[in-house]
């Protein structure tokens, strides 16, 4: 069970490392799958022993501009591939309310799910009309960022077949941690349905996310034992899957590291030898 649980978070790198490629080609970003492959991993290794979320990405936007191409297209790319993967986790979360009404008695819960997930909507709604904001408005940095973003995002959902593909593999992507916290949960005999993995998993994983932590380490474990409590699951069970579950994502992020040092090694290489042509 635990071999299985490595191979399905080694697929679900694979399906993020693929979504992002996918991202990257609607910017305009041609690279082929090795490329977004080895930054992903990186970005997840970084992940893994810095403040989460923002180290991998300020990575991932360094290497892959480093190639070559412009910053404000991998920019983008990153925060869309954020913002996307943040939209199909509202998506499960409106399953999850389906499910929070069989497994929970807590109303207050369920109420909660429904206003974030309101919330989530109405945001992704109005990210993708800021672009109509006055042109004079995209002076300021910030705003200037803002209205490219929501002007990808524009253009991204008016494309039904690549927005359905992204969101697709982003949603396989999600219900792979389900499925993995699921095995650990069975690996160790502990007594949690399929169901109530749907209703903590979700949310754990948005909050790991969150760059206030090293590694998700923490408040994966404060939001795993809170949040599977309340569909009876013990707390003792639900500390030892979120760290088996976080030793598992810094194990399969390893190899991120070696490819970090080869590409730092390789991109050294050709500074001395630009500087010695020159």
């Amino acid at each position: 069970m635990l071999l299985l649980a490595l191979i399905l978070m080694f697929l679900q790198c694979l399906l993020g490392a693929f979504k992002w490629h996918l991202i990257l080609r609607f910017v305009g970003i041609q690279q082929s799958f090795g490329i977004p492959l080895r930054v992903f991993w990186v970005g997840m290794f970084f992940n893994s022993f810095f403040p989460a979320g923002i180290a991998g990405d300020s990575v991932r936007v360094w290497m892959v501009q480093r190639l070559g191409h412009s910053l404000s297209k991998v920019v983008d790319s990153v925060l869309l591939d954020r913002l996307i993967g943040l939209f199909v986790m509202v998506l499960a979360s409106l399953i999850s309310i389906f499910v929070l009404k069989k497994v929970v008695t807590n109303a207050f819960l369920i109420h909660l799910f429904e206003l974030f997930t309101l919330l989530g909507l109405i945001g992704f709604s109005v990210l993708s009309f800021l672009h109509r904001l006055p042109v004079k408005w995209t002076h300021f940095r910030i705003l200037r960022a803002m209205y490219q973003l929501s002007l990808d995002t524009y253009m991204l959902c008016t494309s039904p077949a690549k927005t359905g593909l992204i969101s697709v593999v982003a949603f396989i992507s999600i219900s792979w941690q389900v499925l993995l916290v699921y095995v650990l949960a069975q690996a160790f005999h502990f007594q949690i349905s399929f169901l109530h993995c749907w209703v903590f998993v979700p949310p754990v994983v948005l909050l790991t996310t969150l760059p206030i932590s090293v590694g998700g380490w923490g408040i994966r474990e404060g939001a795993m034992v809170t949040l599977s409590g309340m569909v009876g699951v013990s707390s003792s069970a639900a500390l030892s899957l979120s760290i088996l579950l976080g030793l598992i994502t810094v194990l399969i992020s390893l190899p991120g590291g070696i490819v970090w040092m080869l590409w730092r090694n390789h991109t050294a290489a050709e500074m001395v030898q630009t500087i010695a042509s020159t």
